[in-house]
């Protein structure tokens, strides 16, 4: 094997489930490698992905006593990310 797409497709690692899918919310199902360890009854699992580059921008500023105009004023995405979490109206 030579490059990680040879590995993905091989039929020993697929035996071995070292290969995992799960859904990105930009790209979609996408194949990752999975956990180093394995454990009959906790087997781990990647239940969802990283979080986006600057989602808890807003929440660390605050966390660390920036006021919430200034948060706004500076990251205009924490103001989307906030009514997001409120849904419609």
């Amino acid at each position: 094997l030579e490059t990680h797409l040879e590995a993905a497709a091989d039929p020993h690692v697929s035996h071995l489930g070292l290969i995992q899918t799960y859904g990105h919310p930009l790209a979609g199902t996408i194949k990752v490698v999975g956990t180093a360890t394995g454990m009959s009854v906790t087997p781990p699992e990647i239940t969802r992905p990283a979080p986006l580059v600057g989602k808890h921008i807003a929440e660390l500023l605050r966390e660390i006593g920036y006021p919430e105009d200034r948060i706004d004023e500076w990251w205009p995405a924490a103001r989307r990310a906030r009514s997001d979490a409120l849904g419609p109206g």
